[in-house]
């Protein structure tokens, strides 16, 4: 019965994620609590964590596109309130810099987690967890600074987890995550077609 909280938390987040709304981070500390058990409970730790850290991203994110909403508005006369169907999508282009600081980040950090959670724990699936965590934490860093191809690094993230959750036989969550990958795709193409680009 948790899970299809998590689940329902997860579609309502994905649909205030295309629309570009800062209640997505509200939303989404729901889903991460719920999660946080679920994924406890199989365990999957460091996915566990990772619930941790996107509560505290969440913050981060909400402050930050605030700050560029406002940012935008000052810049234009075009309405910026995401609620609205209107409502242009603001984003940014990820920098090469940010490109080599994440690739070195996911792999030292792939390496790390794979041996802490295999010395210490017993996670049933520590290069998977592993994987899917460090790619799920530089996704949403990307989400909270607003850089498009983070639908790049969720496309990537929603299938491996579908996989993930099958064998852990989360059906719900894989149904979910099913739905997640296409939307990414979609996510990608609309924020390209209606975003506008932050200096």
């Amino acid at each position: 019965m948790l899970e299809i909280f998590g689940v329902v938390f997860g579609f309502l987040y994905l649909f205030l994620e295309f629309r570009k709304s800062n209640l997505m981070w509200i939303v989404g500390l729901g889903m991460a609590l719920v999660y946080a058990i679920v994924y406890c409970q199989q365990g999957v730790y460091a996915y566990m964590c990772f619930q941790i850290y996107y509560i505290l991203v969440s913050v981060y994110g909400f402050l930050q596109w605030g700050k560029d909403r406002l940012a935008h508005k000052n810049e234009t006369s075009v309405p910026v309130e995401s609620s609205t169907p209107e409502a242009p999508i603001t984003y940014r282009k990820v920098t090469l810099k940010v490109l080599l600081w994440s690739a070195i980040t996911y792999a030292a950090s792939t390496v790390f987690m794979v041996y802490v959670l295999g010395s210490y724990t017993d996670d049933s699936i520590p290069w998977a967890d592993s994987s899917v965590t460090v790619l799920s934490a530089i996704a949403t860093f990307w989400l909270s600074k607003s850089y498009r191809e983070q639908w790049l690094v969720w496309m990537i993230v929603n299938f491996l987890t579908v996989v993930i959750s099958l064998k852990l036989n989360l059906y719900p969550t894989a149904v979910l995550y099913t739905v997640n990958t296409i939307a990414s795709v979609w996510g990608y193409f609309y924020w390209k077609k209606r975003g506008v680009v932050l200096e």
